[in-house]
């Protein structure tokens, strides 16, 4: 990954299961992965690091997941 942005909704959770993902964002430069969910450090690339959300981070998630909502509604009223 080469910058942009990638948000991993994943499927419901039970608990605080982690993520079965391995090796998240290995290669990446630059650019941001939120990921929904537990993810331990072992399960992330040596070239990522964690940080809390911060209020810029929900707005930005709140925009693009509205964005994404709205195209699925319409997408699911043609059908």
């Amino acid at each position: 990954m080469a910058g942009g942005t990638l948000i991993l909704l994943g499927l419901p959770l039970k608990g605080d299961r982690p993520h079965a993902a391995n090796s998240i964002g290995t290669g990446m430069h630059g650019g941001l992965i939120y990921v929904r969910g537990a993810v331990e450090d072992h399960q992330l690339g040596k070239e990522v690091a964690r940080t809390d959300l911060d209020e810029k981070d929900l707005r930005e998630l709140r925009g693009y997941v509205t964005e994404f909502a709205n195209h699925l509604a319409v997408t699911l009223t043609r059908y």
